[in-house]
């Protein structure tokens, strides 16, 4: 696929990676120098033959500056080698551009600022140094050294200032680099926790899953939050369940039920157990034993019960065989007793 050039795909292109703001701001100031220019020239009050070289040198701003995007967006790893480039394309520009409106005079002079300001900012303060090294000597070299059109503290205050900007603006650029180092940290650490999170709910999911049991969350109203399957397969399906209370809708109990295990538990915070009895719409007996245990937010107050629901039915069967059996064991040794007092005097008698 063809890579877009210079026009409205190339600025967007800008916003992809591996271009940051400070490429952006790059590529604004070119255009806006680009446009102002031109628009300078055409209402500056210059000679012509000023006006045409001007022209010329802001066409070579706008040529080479053309050219220069076109191998950024086509070579994007070079990004830096080809900045160092530029500036030295900048620097001839600027110097034509001051040379031809007034040297040392210039109100050009603030374009070295912001030639400082980007790259210290972009580069660092060893760079900015080297920048603001050249750019007082380009600014000099445009004036061609005459230093009687300019008093020297004026002409020293604004090097200094060339040096001012540099400092400060690579003093910026560290800590927008910590600060994004800092973000970076936090966002791995926050993708770190959230794949963690995303493992222990995968986990819980697999464990409620496997539990052969109802569970239930309520709220201190003991309204239903959250059912799992196996209290939907038992009781009906969630959107029917939801918002209405517990004793209600298990239980078929228009108040608390008797001896409320959830209530206790939120009353005492401690795990409490109860067992409960419900006839079906078929007219089956079921029988369950209910088990609540407390869920505490950070200060400890309790805001949440999970009911744990097992149907014991079949165990209650079980215990109800066995108490038959016991009771059919227990008569059958009375028989035995009987039986034995009464055959020992027929013995005797015999």
């Amino acid at each position: 696929m063809r890579r877009p050039l210079i026009g409205f795909h190339a600025i967007t292109w800008l916003y992809r990676e591996p271009f940051s703001n400070v490429d952006r701001w790059f590529a604004l100031l070119r255009l806006l120098v680009i446009l102002g220019g031109f628009i300078w020239l055409g209402m500056a009050s210059i000679p012509m033959p000023q006006r045409v070289f001007l022209l010329y040198n802001f066409l070579f701003f706008l040529s080479y500056s053309a050219l220069l995007y076109f191998f950024i967006l086509h070579f994007p790893r070079h990004l830096r080698t080809l900045y160092l480039i530029a500036l030295l394309l900048d620097l001839i520009f600027l110097y034509w551009l001051v040379r031809y409106t007034g040297g040392l005079l210039s109100d050009f002079i603030l374009a070295f600022f912001l030639l400082i300001a980007l790259h210290s900012f972009y580069f660092g303060l060893r760079l900015g140094l080297l920048v603001v090294a050249a750019s007082s000597f380009v600014y000099l070299l445009a004036g061609q050294f005459d230093l009687s059109v300019l008093p020297a503290a004026q002409l020293g205050l604004r090097l200094t200032f060339f040096l001012l900007v540099a400092v400060s603006m690579a003093m910026l650029s560290r800590k927008e680099q910590s600060d994004r180092t800092r973000i970076e940290k936090l966002n791995a650490e926050l993708e770190r926790r959230r794949f963690e999170l995303q493992t222990e709910k995968e986990k819980l999911t697999k464990i409620i899953g496997g539990i052969d049991a109802g569970l239930c969350l309520v709220d201190r109203g003991t309204h239903l939050v959250w059912v799992n399957n196996i209290v939907e397969s038992w009781f009906g399906a969630f959107e029917r369940l939801r918002g209405r209370t517990c004793a209600r809708a298990l239980w078929g109990n228009d108040g608390l039920c008797h001896q409320c295990p959830t209530v206790k538990s939120f009353q005492d915070g401690t795990v409490a157990q109860a067992e409960l009895e419900r006839t079906t719409s078929s007219g089956q007996r079921k029988f369950y034993r209910l088990t609540s245990a407390p869920i505490r937010n950070e200060q400890g107050e309790v805001v949440n019960v999970l009911e744990l629901i097992q149907d014991i039915t079949e165990e209650k069967a079980l215990q109800a065989q066995l108490a038959q059996s016991a009771k059919l064991a227990a008569i059958g040794e009375l028989a035995s007793g009987i039986a034995h007092e009464i055959n020992n005097p027929l013995s005797s008698i015999a």
